[in-house]
């Protein structure tokens, strides 16, 4: 059996990105991992004991090193480990975004080199997109018939190349996460928050009316003597800004049973969305942890992945649109006990979601 597997995905202290290399090292304690980051994101992964940080520096100097040395492609430390690290794993939800023309193109040859020295390739979890034209669908089509296999979450994505003979589909990977569920009288509520200014397709009218609802289900909530939990899933990406514009606007008597929380430790961010009452959930594997621990759940959808997995796995999902500006009905707020996946829905979902590691359940 082979047991040495590279990880490549996006590291930068992303809670649910982490969530992957979390789940794929516990499914197989016995194989020894290898990723690339840097050094402020390395000791998010400190408690995975079968992994290995391979140091990317990330000064001036190493950068412009790096880009010198592949001008035409993305580098990676792959290139010098392949002959020692057989296996190539890209594992992650976003990451065939090819809006970026340039980047894409170099995306893509840095693959085609992988798979050149790659002893086997595989794709889990991710969904495809969005593209800009029928090339780059095409591109991809012809790369992904060459790897080892290919588990899409999001029957958009698995259509596009279902054809391919070496394609399949699942819900999110990270349901299948093993996680002792703790027994709580926890009455926090959690709201998972993103900073929406600046991402595409997000107007300024969506983000106002999306941020006053995090706002308004908060004070909801601080003035019911409930404690409230702000949840930045990145500070990469800026969450502490969005966290900073609503702590503004709640009134300085009802703070003192607010918390804020940035992600920095996976057990940590684990628990509180496993402990909590409540979940407000924006960002995707807020709702997806939601659904696994069997938790009220209520989704401020803002993207296509978000609600491609809630009408392909849990339509009956209650959620809010941000990309049509609703507002949310504080009315569901007084009794959120409805809002729980149901345990047979919860208990095939887990289990399809295995179907990720159809491929390398043969190899590792």
């Amino acid at each position: 059996m082979i047991n040495k597997v590279f990880l490549s995905g996006y590291w930068k202290k992303n809670l649910g990105d982490d969530l992957f290399v979390k789940t794929i090292c516990q499914r197989y304690p016995n194989t020894n991992f290898f990723l690339e980051t840097n050094s402020e994101n390395k000791n998010v992964f400190s408690m995975i004991k079968n992994l290995t940080i391979i140091d990317l520096n990330d000064d001036f100097t190493s950068r412009l090193k790096r880009k010198l040395l592949n001008p035409f492609r993305s580098f990676t430390n792959y290139y010098q480990v392949a002959q020692n690290v057989p296996i190539y794993v890209e594992i992650g939800g976003s990451i065939f975004i090819l809006s970026d023309i340039s980047n894409a193109k170099k995306d893509l040859k840095k693959r085609k080199r992988i798979r050149e020295i790659a002893q086997k390739y595989f794709v889990i979890g991710s969904n495809f997109g969005p593209f800009i034209n029928e090339k780059q669908l095409n591109d991809y089509s012809n790369f992904f018939k060459q790897t080892d296999g290919v588990v899409f979450r999001d029957i958009v994505s698995y259509n596009l190349f279902k054809d391919l003979g070496n394609i399949k589909i699942a819900p999110d990977a990270v349901l299948s996460l093993k996680h002792e569920v703790k027994k709580t009288d926890s009455n926090y509520i959690v709201v998972s928050i993103i900073n929406l200014k600046n991402r595409d397709n997000i107007t300024e009218d969506m983000v106002k009316v999306y941020e006053q609802n995090i706002i308004e289900s908060c004070l909801y909530f601080l003035k019911n003597n409930k404690k409230v939990v702000l949840f930045g899933f990145c500070e990469y990406e800026n969450d502490i800004e969005v966290m900073e514009r609503i702590l503004e606007k709640i009134p300085k008597e009802l703070k003192v049973n607010i918390l804020h929380y940035i992600h920095d430790d996976l057990r940590k961010s684990i628990d509180y969305l496993m402990e909590a009452e409540l979940i407000l959930a924006t960002r995707f594997h807020a709702m997806i942890l939601g659904w696994l621990y069997r938790k009220p759940t209520i989704v401020f959808s803002y993207s296509r992945k978000i609600t491609d997995t809630i009408e392909y796995c849990y339509p009956e999902q209650y959620n809010v649109s941000i990309a049509k500006c609703e507002k949310l009905d504080t009315s569901i707020l007084n009794d959120y006990s409805k809002l729980i996946i149901p345990e047979t829905i919860r208990t095939d979902l887990i289990n399809k979601a295995e179907n990720h590691f159809y491929y390398l359940d043969d190899i590792l």
